[in-house]
């Protein structure tokens, strides 16, 4: 079975399984090819559906059990549970954790509250970006 998996920044990565694969498969081989694999828990495959839902593959079942339509299929990386960047161990971690936010902000999806927020995220994101 062949997976394209993007990241938050549109990059694709190529994942190759067995047919009877389930999600939890697909997510360890796209965590262990960013460095990820040992915070890979933070983290989920999303889909589309047919009605263009985003929906989260449930890594327990089979792959082809959830998933309509044609290889390959497409899953997008995505943060599934947010903790508090001190937590994370690997800085790879991290910068999935950023690239996730990024997208979040550019798509309006992550909102600041005040005025004061939006200030504090945009500092903290041209730091991320620039050092």
């Amino acid at each position: 079975m062949w997976c394209l998996v993007s990241q938050p920044n549109a990059v694709v990565i190529e994942v190759r399984l067995d047919h009877k694969a389930k999600g939890l498969e697909c997510l360890e081989k796209v965590c262990e090819c960013l460095g990820i694999n040992k915070e890979c828990d933070y983290f989920g495959l999303q889909y589309k559906t047919v009605k263009g839902q985003d929906v989260w593959l449930n890594l327990r079942n089979l792959i082809e059990h959830q998933v309509a339509g044609v290889h390959p299929y497409r899953f997008a990386l995505r943060v599934k549970f947010w903790v508090p960047p001190h937590l994370l161990l690997q800085e790879s971690t991290r910068h999935q954790f950023y690239l996730h936010a990024k997208l979040e902000l550019c798509e309006g999806r992550l909102r600041p509250a005040d005025s004061q927020a939006i200030c504090k995220t945009i500092a903290l994101l041209a730091q991320a970006e620039f050092g």
